[in-house]
């Protein structure tokens, strides 16, 4: 997983890019565009991602709040404690069908949040 961002912030996994065509790629596989959906907080709950069938990686784009989150699943709750902080304009990088399905978001204030994401599949030869 990596996260690009703003404000002095750079972490960024080493075997993910994006080629000149649009395809995201990880050291072992070129991935192909998927689809898109969007991730809207509804108060102070834990969120978590509505991966769609066939998605391998997905790039989070953080939007209107800042937020706190981890991959570490079930109903381990994020914080400034456990797992890691985004802040608007930030971007997730997920690889992996585990990494996605655990996934977890919370705001960090009072305003909700709204992540884009964009699924990747394998890309197969057809």
């Amino acid at each position: 997983m990596s996260v690009m961002g703003g404000r002095d912030r750079q972490h960024r996994l080493r075997d993910v890019r994006i080629d000149s065509q649009g395809f995201l790629l990880t050291a072992a596989k070129p991935l192909r565009y998927l689809t898109t959906n969007h991730l809207v907080s509804t108060g102070t709950g834990l969120n978590s991602l509505v991966v769609p069938p066939g998605a391998y990686a997905v790039q989070i784009t953080v939007r209107e709040a800042d937020i706190y989150w981890n991959c570490e699943g079930g109903s381990t709750t994020p914080s400034s404690t456990i797992g890691d902080d985004a802040m608007i304009g930030d971007v997730i990088t997920l690889v992996g069908p585990s990494q996605m399905e655990q996934f977890r978001a919370v705001r960090q204030g009072a305003t909700n949040f709204r992540l884009k994401n964009r699924f990747y599949s394998e890309l197969t030869d057809e």
